[in-house]
């Protein structure tokens, strides 16, 4: 699963759901407004299906999510996997003392928590610890 930010495909596809919703509207509304006339029953026709096809699409790709590929870390039934040596549900990660020659770096009174110790940082289940010295 690649980054698919900037990925054509994404946004072709977007655009093919946003205007068959377009058109599937405009045609009901041609249905609404020229009841009387003999092709209401295709404006009815084609406007229900557009409209449906992009609901048939996010039904397709549901469908395949939860019973052909199931997401990564779960088990066909919905179980999480449990946790293997390499992938802790909890990580903690100890992260260097600050070099003294770098600026951004060190203690500079800019939160976490002032002296003396380590400064403790929380990022939903990784902690990160800074060690002094």
């Amino acid at each position: 699963m690649g980054d698919r930010n900037g990925d054509v495909r994404v946004y072709l596809i977007y655009g093919l759901i946003l205007a068959c919703t377009a058109a599937g509207g405009v045609f009901l509304c041609m249905y609404l407004i020229y009841s009387d006339s003999r092709l209401d029953y295709f404006y009815l026709i084609a406007g229900m299906t557009l409209v449906t096809i992009p609901w048939c699409f996010w039904l397709l790709i549901y469908i395949y999510r939860c019973f052909i590929k199931p997401m990564h870390g779960q088990s066909g039934n919905g179980e999480v996997a449990p946790a293997s040596e390499n992938c802790a549900l909890t990580n903690i990660v100890t992260k260097p003392a600050p070099d003294e020659s770098d600026p951004d770096e060190g203690d500079g009174g800019g939160g976490g928590g002032g002296g003396g110790g380590g400064r403790h940082v929380r990022f939903g289940g990784v902690v990160e610890i800074e060690n002094k010295g």
